[in-house]
């Protein structure tokens, strides 16, 4: 398969060429196209768009042979680069990570690693978004070193998704995530987003705002089945990887009477 690899961490980021060679010592034509610098939290986001805009594309030296592209963008718009055929081919699946980092409950609204991946479904290609962290351990979680073994093991729990994709092609994302010190033994549990926000605001001062990134640990009210549980070593005592089903953009599920009642009630 041609498989396009992104990130929100930036195209130097570790987990990123991680995940590219793993999947192109299976054989797989691949190709790196992420942002040039970290664009962490940038959502679906696409930067900013007037007519005319030149976006500042850099090829660098490749990886092993993988082909490299620094985009001046956010992730969803790398996808969109690569989808025009800015790294080569079109690609058949789009992976975004591997994330320094969880993704995890309602959270992954805002997170380029998801964000990316949504991108390539939208537009109707197979996308999924891999990160390894521990919530309660802070953003980057227990993963401290290039050398840790989660990495590849994470790298190849993704690949074996990737190669199932015809299973899920792209009417939903799987958004997975991986412990910190995740073994590579037992299963993979299919989750449902916690009904969480791990990012905080508050206003410090005159002039600056703090962001704090919560773990599930902090939050009352969770229960299982949700993504923060069972990827959260403090919580349950047993981390393993968890998969969440995603979709992007659709209309509400709800009763068309109810809308058009409200859209009579203002247009009275």
């Amino acid at each position: 398969m041609r498989i396009c690899v992104t990130n929100d961490d930036g195209v130097a980021a570790h987990g990123l060429a991680v995940m590219a060679r793993h999947l192109r010592d299976l054989g797989h034509e691949v190709a790196i196209v992420a942002p040039a610098e970290d664009r962490s939290g940038s959502g679906t986001g696409l930067g900013r768009m007037v007519g005319g805009d030149d976006i500042g594309i850099d090829r660098r030296d490749p990886i092993d042979g993988i082909t490299v592209v620094a985009v001046d963008a956010p992730p969803a718009m790398c996808v969109l680069a690569a989808l025009e055929g800015v790294g080569g081919a079109r690609p058949d699946v789009v992976v975004s990570g591997i994330n320094h980092g969880p993704n995890l409950g309602f959270a992954v609204l805002h997170s380029g690693t998801v964000g990316a991946a949504l991108t390539a479904q939208l537009a109707g290609v197979p996308g999924i978004a891999v990160s390894v962290g521990q919530p309660a351990t802070g953003v980057h979680g227990a993963v401290v070193t290039d050398d840790d073994p989660v990495w590849a093991r994470a790298a190849g729990l993704a690949a074996s998704f990737v190669e199932r994709c015809h299973g899920w092609g792209a009417k939903w994302v799987p958004n997975l995530n991986i412990p910190s010190d995740w073994d590579g033994t037992g299963t993979v549990e299919c989750t449902r987003l916690a009904r969480l926000g791990a990012i905080q605001l508050s206003v410090s001062g005159e002039d600056r705002v703090l962001v704090r990134i919560t773990s599930s640990a902090d939050l009352p009210g969770q229960t299982g089945g949700k993504d923060a549980w069972p990827v959260d070593m403090s919580v349950n005592g047993a981390g393993r990887p968890t998969i969440t089903p995603l979709t992007g953009i659709g209309t509400a599920d709800v009763d068309a009477a109810e809308v058009e009642a409200l859209a009579m009630a203002v247009s009275a």
